[in-house]
């Protein structure tokens, strides 16, 4: 297996709002990795407030993680789940979300059961494809509206017996985490699913995957990770008009190195050969042109 269940390292952070008096149902059981007893009573599971229109929790992964998918595992009591079990109607309309904070909106939404499913298509374990970089993982259910969905319970609940956070490891991605990671700035970890690099290249490195090194008899020049290849120089250099839309295409490699030395007047720090400095003088041309039509 490639991909693997991120441990908590000791802290399990768990966090309900809110549980109530009852100790047992803390919201630690959900990441504990028991899911034998699926019931109120088996202490595996935990359970929100009753009567409340919004009910959320959330996980501390410990550190910013690249998530390849999610696995839930929702309260049945034991007792076979079907489209006339009691529990149903509580598990669907649930959102996941992502974020770097303890604030759903501060991240990214990365499910949302927008009525996708029904009372007779939601099953009790569900496996989310949530492909996004964070920190928390937050579970989140409301019945806000004047009117929900007919197969909607009263009021909100959260009654999760496991969440399971899986994160490929070792610079892997694709389909079972099988390919590895290009050249990543700060040796970061891919995009899990198509293998892109966040914050862009180590230095040497371009295009989106950062697998393919800059060609030196090319003289291509690298910023902060990103390379402008010597036939786009070229290109942009020679007497062919380059409409908008092409000439966006052709900076969007140089544009975070130009925003961050010109803009917000931070230093570059990379040592550039004289033609390289050249070549980056006939870029800033260019892009400060495209940047004010």
């Amino acid at each position: 297996m490639t991909w693997e269940t991120q441990e908590m390292t000791g802290k399990k952070q768990g966090i309900l709002i809110r549980t109530g008096d009852r100790a047992f149902l803390n919201a630690s059981n959900a990441v504990d990795g028991l899911k034998t007893d699926l019931s109120f009573a088996g202490r595996q599971c935990t359970q929100s407030e009753n009567f409340v229109y919004e009910a959320e929790w959330r996980v501390d992964l410990g550190a910013v993680l690249g998530i390849h998918h999610i696995t839930i595992y929702y309260r049945t009591d034991n007792v076979k789940w079907g489209p006339n079990h009691g529990y149903v109607g509580r598990f669907l309309g649930f959102s996941v979300y992502v974020s770097n904070t303890t604030i759903k909106e501060d991240g990214d939404q990365c499910f949302q059961d927008n009525q996708i499913y029904t009372k007779d298509t939601i099953p009790a374990v569900l496996t989310l494809n949530c492909t996004h970089h964070g920190r928390y993982v937050i579970y989140y259910n409301k019945r806000t509206l004047s009117s929900n969905p007919p197969d909607y319970s009263q009021f909100a609940y959260n009654e999760l017996c496991e969440f399971e956070v899986y994160e490929c490891r070792n610079k892997k991605h694709g389909a079972g985490c099988s390919e590895n990671c290009g050249h990543c700035l700060n040796g970061e970890q891919c995009n899990h699913v198509n293998g892109t690099c966040h914050n862009g290249c180590e230095a040497g490195y371009y295009k989106p995957r950062c697998k393919k090194a800059c060609d030196p008899e090319e003289d291509c020049i690298c910023l902060q990770g990103r390379c402008i290849e010597h036939r786009t120089y070229e290109k942009m250099t020679s007497n062919e008009t380059v409409d908008s839309s092409g000439l966006s295409t052709y900076l969007s490699v140089v544009c975070l190195a130009l925003e961050t030395v010109h803009t917000k007047n931070m230093p570059l720090h990379i040592e550039l050969t004289e033609r390289q400095k050249h070549h980056m003088q006939v870029m800033k041309k260019y892009y400060y042109k495209s940047k004010e039509s």
